[in-house]
């Protein structure tokens, strides 16, 4: 019976050690598990952002480009500006963590496009040098 006793409690005590090992497991996959899923929405919110400046950066160039012509920009170029408008919305994402943050973003940039917008569709001298500069290379 000593022995049978023995082995029992042996038993009990390894098989605690495992149970307590896989709990352990478990928990240590459970942190991971949230640590991957908060790299994963970072590099989603990175990629994002990057697609929407890219597109908010081509848009300005376009944009300085028809602003130094003379004349009011040729519809070629507002069509590529309409067309890179557009790209950046699409980059912004309606997550709920991101909401608030596309919608300063896009108000700032709305503002600009207004003011953008009335310079564009006349002459040069129409424009005022408010926001549009010349520079002269020496």
């Amino acid at each position: 019976m000593n022995i049978s006793h023995a082995c029992m409690n042996g038993s009990l005590v390894i098989g605690g050690l495992v149970v307590f090992k896989y709990g352990k497991a478990v928990v240590n996959s459970a942190a991971d598990f949230q640590t991957v899923e908060g790299s994963e929405t970072l590099a989603s919110a990175n990629a994002m952002w990057t697609d929407a400046m890219v597109a908010l950066s081509l848009e300005r160039n376009v944009t300085q480009v028809a602003l130094s012509l003379s004349d009011p920009a040729p519809d070629a170029f507002l069509q590529l500006i309409e067309n890179q408008r557009k790209l950046a919305i699409n980059a912004l994402p309606a997550k709920p963590e991101f909401t608030e943050q596309s919608i300063l973003v896009l108000e700032n940039v709305d503002r600009l496009r207004r003011e953008v917008d009335g310079m564009l569709g006349v002459a040069e001298a129409d424009r005022g040098l408010k926001r549009v500069k010349i520079f002269l290379l020496n």
